[in-house]
């Protein structure tokens, strides 16, 4: 009885820390800190989505990835299973470890991984943050041309998704890159586009700076 009823537990948690993790994920993150693997003896099935959302909800609050045999577990099991979306999500978060650590070549390697897995026409989140990653390793490589179309990508799957916020971080990139290119006019149409799509304080206090630096 003690074991079915911890069963029911950890399937009742995982999907409420899965349910939260776009509009509270620091909830989700202290529902998943709070299960204890060895007690709650979990399935494979429950194991590697216990660590997919782990690095989820890290990701999502700015904290350092856990370590990688975790999200490796999870690929093995949803490439076992054939679960696509969940594989593609898998390889995204660990493209980020290796971007992370500034080793582009393998970031690049597995964002390509989870374009090819991820259903463009239905997932358009994760189609966002992947270009937008995208975009973000060919400006650190100084590809700016290669970085903009990127950044478009992004920006245009983010809107599918109705993630404001993010549309306008996008566009706040794009004008950052026009500044790059001394394409300072470009830069300030940009920044001011990333205006029409955020009320966040923050960014709009960096469109701002940035659109003061073009007029500099």
């Amino acid at each position: 009885i003690y074991a079915c009823s911890s069963k029911i537990e950890v399937n009742s948690e995982l999907k409420l820390a899965e349910d939260l993790m776009v509009a509270n994920y620091d909830s989700s993150l202290y529902i998943l800190q709070n299960i204890i693997e060895d007690e709650t003896e979990m399935t494979e099935e429950e194991n590697a989505l216990f660590n997919l959302l782990l690095f989820t909800a890290y990701d999502k609050n700015e904290l350092n990835l856990p370590p990688e045999n975790l999200i490796d577990y999870s690929i093995d099991y949803y490439a076992r299973t054939n679960n696509k979306i969940r594989l593609a999500h898998c390889y995204f978060y660990k493209s980020r470890i290796y971007k992370n650590k500034r080793e582009y070549q393998g970031a690049i390697q597995n964002l390509l991984k989870a374009c090819e897995l991820a259903h463009p026409e239905k997932d358009y989140s994760l189609m966002g943050k992947i270009y937008f990653d995208l975009g973000q390793i060919s400006g650190y490589q100084e590809e700016m041309d290669k970085a903009l179309e990127y950044y478009w990508k992004a920006a245009a799957y983010f809107g599918e998704a109705c993630q404001r916020e993010n549309v306008a971080r996008a566009y706040m990139v794009i004008g950052n890159v026009h500044m790059v290119k001394d394409m300072y006019e470009d830069a300030i149409y940009y920044s001011h586009q990333a205006l029409k799509h955020t009320q966040d304080s923050v960014i709009i206090g960096d469109v701002l700076h940035d659109i003061g630096t073009s007029y500099y």
